[in-house]
């Protein structure tokens, strides 16, 4: 399955690349995204992704690994996990593109996923409808988690910075 998304983000594409690694922060944008440990800064991560699709409440174990990042436009990370409980396997590609737009930053999410087991039975519009509304929750709490950021910087002044 592959699903892409294109967000308008009203910060510069240096300030979202920054965001970016703040792994804790980002993680609080996901919803479902929980427990994350750095391993390898910039490098691998590890996190359980919580969720319902469909008939299935899911928890997946997952491991990050970032395999290409060239700053400050491109991100491409391997998220590999498994849920026992219902038998299902995640394996997916992440491509983050950032480019300046005039409002701030042109963000696209693009995802290749194979799902296997019972949770890849489901079909794919059931789960692209879950992934529709996870990215616009995130989208929403990335942009009030930079809005916050830039607040608080502010707030300290240039000798904050």
């Amino acid at each position: 399955m592959r699903f892409e998304h294109s967000l308008q983000i009203s910060a510069p594409p240096q300030e979202l690349w920054e965001f970016l690694w703040q792994v804790e922060q980002v993680a609080a944008c996901l919803p479902g995204c929980r427990g994350v440990r750095v391993i390898e800064p910039r490098r691998t991560y590890e996190a359980v992704l919580t969720d319902r699709v469909g008939p299935f409440h899911v928890q997946f174990p997952v491991t990050i690994q970032v395999d290409r990042a060239q700053a400050p436009t491109s991100i491409q990370a391997t998220v590999r996990g498994k849920d026992t409980r219902i038998g299902s396997v995640l394996t997916s590609t992440l491509h983050l593109t950032l480019s300046p737009d005039a409002n701030g930053t042109a963000l696209v999410i693009a995802v290749e996923t194979v799902l296997s087991g019972r949770l890849g039975a489901l079909g794919y519009s059931t789960i692209k409808r879950r992934a529709d509304d996870v990215v616009k929750q995130f989208a929403a709490n990335l942009e009030r988690a930079l809005a916050t950021q830039a607040e608080r910087a502010s707030a300290k002044g240039p000798e904050g910075r």
